[in-house]
């Protein structure tokens, strides 16, 4: 098991988790079609996730690469992990991450952790807007906050 940590907006996390799946702007085969983590060493200068505020925290049971140089390309085959330096430090690599590529399945989420200085409220706010139907009308209803 691989602990992963992927950045990105609280909305396109709790997004990730309703839809169950992850988009991007990316088309397949691009370099970066499919979901970058934080490896074991942690963000770098060069880790530059497009939105932020939350961090999605995940699990791994799947197959996972050997360690592979920062100039390797075309490695999107689903379901394979993807170790560009996540493991730790191998090869001269600038962007030390994991990558799983579209269309892989198994990831686990585990939990949704909230940068600092993020409010809570505007998260909840924003799922219940998502879910629609009568969440939005509970919420309105400040006694039941907790239960959404």
């Amino acid at each position: 098991m691989i602990l992963l940590t992927h950045i990105t907006s609280p909305e396109n996390a709790l997004s990730i988790i309703y839809r169950k799946a992850y988009l991007t702007e990316n088309n397949t085969g691009h370099y970066d079609a499919g979901m970058n983590f934080l490896g074991t060493l942690g963000e770098y200068k060069n880790t530059q996730p497009k939105k932020r505020g939350s961090k999605i925290h995940c699990e791994w049971h799947g197959i996972t690469s050997q360690p592979l140089p920062f100039d390797s390309y075309n490695y999107h085959t689903p379901n394979i992990l993807f170790d560009f330096n996540g493991s730790g430090n191998h090869h001269p690599n600038n962007d030390p991450r994991y990558f799983l590529p579209y269309g892989s399945t198994g990831l686990i989420v585990k939990k949704i952790e909230l940068e600092e200085g993020f409010e809570e409220e505007s998260l909840v706010e924003w799922w219940v807007n998502l879910k629609g139907g009568i969440y939005p009308i509970l919420h309105r209803i400040n006694p039941l906050h907790k239960y959404l």
